[in-house]
């Protein structure tokens, strides 16, 4: 993990109003959107979302992790980084201290509204389709022996789009897909959890149903989204290249 400051460009912007901070972590909640809260100096993140923001008492609450261990972990961090991704758009900012709460009788936890944060609105964030006849395919742990093997129908720097099911029931919101590998072509291989977005079914041309899942990447390291913007050139060059043939 990269806990380096982030050096902003002409297309990210630096946020330092509380009304304006406020309402990007209400979006957040709003959308329910995925936050991962990174330890400094460590490889550690838990995965949480915005519940509630107070302006007034100038705190944020967020979800607990189901790991006490970790939640532990983090109220003893003297620095934790949080990261969004929320419809194109990344949210980051970082606290000193986080503290336990209660929420609507749920433990949780309570940090103070950021100083600033860095809502970076990326034009690179757009999705390119895979290539219908081969595409890249997902991998990913399925029982204590075998691995699902699942195609894709584009990719982002946000995240994935899966095609076909993943068995009977389709995966709840917010299921985290562990320890997925993705072959980028001469980019390199991918190797990342996902949380899921959202699933839905698409009528094809024939008529036959197609599920797709949406699949956010989670703590994605500033390397591993260089790799996925070479390919999505290379990808982008040989798309361009079959037009003009």
């Amino acid at each position: 993990m990269n806990d380096s400051p982030v050096d902003l460009d002409d297309a990210r912007y630096h946020v330092d109003s509380d009304v304006e901070i406020a309402y990007v972590l209400r979006g957040l909640a709003k959308n329910k959107a995925v936050v991962t809260a990174h330890l400094a100096g460590t490889r550690e993140f838990a995965v949480t979302a915005v519940l509630d923001v107070d302006v007034q008492a100038h705190t944020i609450t967020l979800d607990a992790s189901a790991n006490q261990e970790l939640n532990r972990r983090l109220m003893e961090s003297s620095l934790v980084r949080f990261v969004s991704n929320d419809e194109g758009v990344r949210v980051q900012f970082q606290v000193s201290k986080v503290e336990s709460a209660l929420f609507q009788g749920r433990p949780a936890l309570r940090i103070t509204l950021p100083r600033s944060l860095h809502k970076m609105q990326r034009r690179e964030f757009y999705r390119i389709p895979m290539p219908l006849l081969n595409p890249m395919r997902c991998s990913m742990p399925h029982g204590p022996d075998e691995t699902r093997q699942m195609p894709l129908s584009d990719i982002s720097l946000g995240g994935v789009c899966l095609v076909g099911e993943f068995g009977d029931e389709p995966p709840a919101l917010g299921t985290i897909l562990e320890r997925c590998s993705i072959p980028l072509g001469k980019a390199g291989s991918l190797h990342i959890d996902l949380c899921v977005r959202n699933t839905y079914l698409v009528v094809l041309k024939n008529g036959a149903h197609s599920r797709r899942t949406g699949c956010q990447f989670l703590a994605i390291t500033p390397q591993q989204e260089s790799m996925v913007q070479r390919y999505i050139i290379s990808l982008e060059q040989q798309q361009r290249r079959a037009k003009q043939g």
